[in-house]
């Protein structure tokens, strides 16, 4: 990336890093994500870097700008922000201006462990992360084709199903229903295939891709779980009252709550019809085959956790949760991510900051957006 280095004064210290960019004063999502190509988009991003290697850039905004969110160096302390020697392979952070004082640490920890040559921290006049919210998604219209698709419904619970070989071409909206994805070999176009989803979006297994196009964008005005049964999810709701800070519902603990008790009703319809298991469930067990694994992990920890390297994903939900373990390539747009524990590599890709598909063109409004000015 050709970038040209401006050293800028800050009050109490002196910012090791910044880049000055040519660009219109009010960025959009497809420009934001060709000028910063960004793997992780994520406003909690902390926990996420303490177990994983970085290798493209990073945007967040640290909850800026709910007065709910942590103050002071210790938050930039916590978890992987303090290891920037061991996360970070990309070029840059990009941060918002609305920090204040409080980025005085992270520029001088980054000062202090990365030679100034090799990583760069990006101040710019503000940054949204953001999801479309469920009225929202349902005021959109389809424009492409989908097959086949199962449809299940019980009790007022709505499911699509994706699952094995599925053709997707375009932008396809779920108005009223949540989505398991299964075990998916997409075949798509150049265009590329997008979802809109109004309700909670479960991948279980592998995403592969045959005909030309190779990349597959979700939205979901709920949660994106990979890898999760129903068990673990309502484990993780601690999880999620713990990063409240971070999210758009917050202080509103029951809206909070809300939603991942949707999420806990759509894994138990999903596991009581068609079966939903944990990642590690799926690999390391005999009888369960809901799961084609490239690998199973024996590290100490993981309990036999499958190995699936996913390429290709745009995922993009207020909360974004994988128990996998493998590489990610593609980009997360998040308030909140959590991984799975263990050692491996986000990078952006190509499909997704090159222009070469259209990024949710139904959307209204940007789930991502740098404000240059």
């Amino acid at each position: 990336m050709a970038l040209a280095a401006l050293s800028l004064a800050m009050a109490g210290c002196a910012r090791p890093f910044d880049i000055k960019i040519a660009l219109k004063p009010d960025t959009q999502f497809e420009e934001t994500m060709k000028l910063y190509k960004p793997t992780l988009a994520v406003r909690g991003a902390d926990c996420l870097l303490c177990h994983s290697q970085i290798k493209s850039n990073i945007i967040t905004d640290f909850g800026a700008g709910n007065d709910w969110r942590r103050e002071g160096d210790s938050f930039y302390q916590h978890e992987g922000w303090n290891k920037f020697e061991n996360v970070f392979e990309g070029d840059m952070t990009v941060i918002p201006r609305s920090l204040g004082a409080n980025s005085k640490y992270l520029y001088e920890e980054i000062a202090n462990q990365v030679p100034r040559d090799k990583y760069k921290v990006v101040e710019r006049e503000s940054v949204y992360i953001g999801a479309p919210t469920v009225d929202e998604i349902q005021a959109l219209q389809s424009k492409g084709s989908l097959q086949p698709v199962t449809k299940l419904e019980e009790n007022g619970k709505k499911l699509a199903h994706l699952k094995g070989s599925v053709d997707c071409q375009g932008d396809i909206v779920f108005k009223d229903a949540a989505l398991f994805i299964e075990n998916l070999n997409l075949r798509t176009g150049p265009q590329g295939c997008r979802l809109y989803v109004s309700g909670n979006v479960f991948i279980q297994g592998k995403v592969t891709y045959s005909g030309e196009g190779r990349s597959l964008q979700i939205t979901s005005a709920d949660g994106i779980y990979m890898g999760l049964s129903k068990s673990t999810i309502l484990g993780r709701r601690s999880n999620y009252r713990n990063n409240k800070g971070f999210s758009r519902d917050a202080p509103n603990v029951s809206a909070v709550d809300a939603k991942i008790s949707r999420a806990i009703e759509d894994a138990t319809f999903i596991h009581s019809r068609l079966g939903l298991y944990d990642a590690n469930e799926g690999c390391s067990l005999d009888q369960r085959t809901t799961v084609n694994c490239d690998a199973v992990s024996s590290r100490s920890g993981t309990s036999g956790r499958a190995i699936i390297h996913f390429t290709g994903l745009l995922l993009n939900a207020p909360w974004i949760n994988s128990r996998y373990l493998g590489d990610f390539e593609g980009a997360l747009i998040a308030e909140v991510a959590l991984f799975s524990l263990g050692n491996f590599d986000f990078q952006s890709s190509p499909a997704f900051t090159s222009g070469g598909v259209p990024l949710f063109p139904l959307l209204k409004k940007p789930i991502l957006h740098v404000n240059e000015k």
